[in-house]
């Protein structure tokens, strides 16, 4: 699905988005002052925060909504 889909299915959840192509890592949208925060799959070690995604992230079709 794309990203907006992803995103708001995501915060109804309290879950978080991710990508098929890169199975080791998910992204927790946020609207606090983090933004969406970078993670690995297993929910620990957030890698970054603020993610700044790419022109082609945003516009994949692939994003899934994952726990």
């Amino acid at each position: 699905m794309n990203i907006q889909k992803a995103v708001k299915k995501a915060t109804e959840r309290g879950a978080c988005i991710a990508r098929p192509a890169h199975p080791d890592i998910k992204i927790k949208p946020t609207n606090t002052e983090q933004n969406c925060i970078v993670m690995m799959s297993d929910g620990y070690h957030p890698s970054k925060r603020g993610w700044q995604p790419s022109a082609d992230e945003l516009m994949c079709c692939e994003w899934i909504v994952v726990d």
